[in-house]
């Protein structure tokens, strides 16, 4: 089932507010009233959960980035964004 949702990130002083439905994501920067999750912390720390299978929780732990509201949208969210596996040279 498609995902539909509204996630918050807080990046110093600058927010974005990401609406995901119908398959599509849209990024605005927008207050975070209506989302159901808000990300604080950097976008490299982002990216490490993302993209570097950095646990949210050690990221929590090492102040770099917090998580307020559905625990369970965080966890899903961040596996969303797959890099394609890597190319190995010569092959």
């Amino acid at each position: 089932e498609g995902l539909a949702a509204r996630i918050g990130f807080r990046f110093g002083a600058e927010t974005f507010l990401v609406r995901i439905a119908d398959g599509r994501l849209e990024v605005a920067r927008d207050q975070l009233d209506q989302a159901e999750l808000i990300f604080t912390g950097s976008a490299r720390a982002v990216a490490a959960a993302v993209y570097g299978g950095e646990s949210l929780d050690a990221l929590a732990a090492k102040g770099l980035l917090s998580v307020e509201g559905d625990r369970a949208l965080a966890e899903r969210f961040v596996t969303l964004f797959p890099l394609p596996p890597k190319v190995c040279p010569g092959s």
